[in-house]
């Protein structure tokens, strides 16, 4: 089978990359987590990596806080409290897919929610984005949100 992660009131910090990445059908199931101060991105699920994230806090990482990449990449999540991030919130990019609830996204350096690429899709609900960089929301062209 694949691998699965699973955590609980974990810590993830000051990682010299990345806080956690998860690719190749691997799959995170995280609870309650807080990832901070990385030196990319805090999660990062790519190559169709899959995430499972309740009530996790990410914060001061220097790229985004959660980043999903690519075909397969797939993120539920609910409950992010997402802040002071380099770039963005949550990036969402290369045909990945995100359903994000319930969650709070502040004073990213460029966009709280960043969406591009073919394929992408996203399904966001009762989501706060506040005091971004740039912008709340940048879709770009082959996005769905």
């Amino acid at each position: 089978g694949r691998a699965v992660l699973a955590t609980r009131e974990c810590t993830f910090k000051a990682n010299k990359q990345l806080g956690v990445l998860v690719q190749s059908g691997a799959r995170a199931e995280m609870q309650g987590d807080e990832v901070s101060r990385n030196g990319a991105h805090g999660l990062c699920m790519q190559l169709g990596g899959v995430l499972a994230a309740r009530g996790c806090r990410c914060r001061d990482n220097k790229m985004s806080a959660v980043a999903l990449l690519g075909v397969g990449s797939v993120g539920h999540v609910t409950g992010l409290n997402a802040a002071n991030n380099g770039v963005d919130g949550v990036h969402v990019g290369q045909g990945a897919s995100l359903k994000l609830l319930d969650s709070t996204i502040e004073a990213s350096k460029r966009m709280g929610l960043s969406f591009s690429g073919e394929g992408t899709k996203a399904n966001i609900q009762r989501v706060s984005v506040t005091e971004s960089g740039k912008y709340g929301v940048l879709q770009v062209a082959g996005a769905e949100v």
